[in-house]
């Protein structure tokens, strides 16, 4: 096919201009790995923004402007990336400002299509077990969970290792404390963590055990323990 001058030239023009630069392999099989078409639209994106304007962090407004969708849309999107493990949302802090930034990371879905072109065929990606813990919260919360709640899960399962049985036995005791937030649900964990316990029965019977010395002590109300102000003695 023959082109004119100036065709030819606006082709080169555009190529010349900057491009995002995206793994061939990767769009080819993206839906083997379980990504819808909207998923790798959203994908693109947030590797153009860093790629083309040094923005690891877009707002969901910037995003929804870009995929012509809503931030509802886009926080849907990203939801489902965390829940199948292929985005992270971590924080950074600059070695020079000491400030602290968030920013989305797309090494997992890297690492899953290695993997893929390793020969390595994935599981089914929408693994009952992780949406029902999630499902769990957002009944518990009455409301769909923030990206960033995603994470936090996610890291409670993968960096620290807490069992999910574990995870909405502290929910329940959040619950039951009234003080539902994921800041309350974090430290509770931790101070199970740090006091050797890795099953619900282990973390009813602590909690037995603190409920029955207050009860021989008792503050104006026994029934709750603020995991966020109170140190357990042994």
């Amino acid at each position: 096919m023959n082109y004119r001058a100036n065709d030819t030239k606006f082709f080169i023009q555009t190529w010349e201009s900057p491009a995002v630069t995206l793994p061939g392999g990767l769009l080819k099989h993206y839906r083997h790995l379980g990504i819808q078409d909207d998923e790798m639209m959203l994908i693109i994106q947030l590797l153009a923004f860093r790629q083309m304007e040094q923005n690891s962090f877009p707002t969901f407004d910037e995003l929804a402007e870009r995929l012509a969708c809503d931030r509802q849309e886009v926080v849907q999107r990203i939801q489902r990336l965390i829940q199948k493990g292929l985005l992270q949302i971590a924080q950074y802090q600059d070695p020079v400002s000491g400030m602290t930034t968030e920013t989305y990371r797309l090494e997992p879905l890297f690492q899953r299509w290695r993997a893929y072109e390793n020969g390595q065929r994935p599981s089914p990606l929408a693994d009952l077990s992780p949406k029902s813990l999630f499902a769990v919260f957002e009944e518990e919360f009455g409301r769909p969970l923030s990206p960033m709640e995603y994470e936090m899960i996610n890291a409670w399962l993968d960096r620290e290792g807490y069992s999910e049985a574990l995870i909405v036995a502290a929910l329940k005791e959040a619950v039951l404390s009234r003080k539902l937030s994921f800041r309350y649900i974090d430290r509770i964990l931790y101070e199970w963590q740090r006091n050797g316990i890795h099953t619900p029965q282990e973390a009813q019977a602590f909690a037995m055990r603190f409920r029955e010395r207050q009860r021989k002590n008792p503050p104006v109300d026994f029934t709750f323990y603020n995991w966020l102000e109170e140190e357990h003695s042994g």
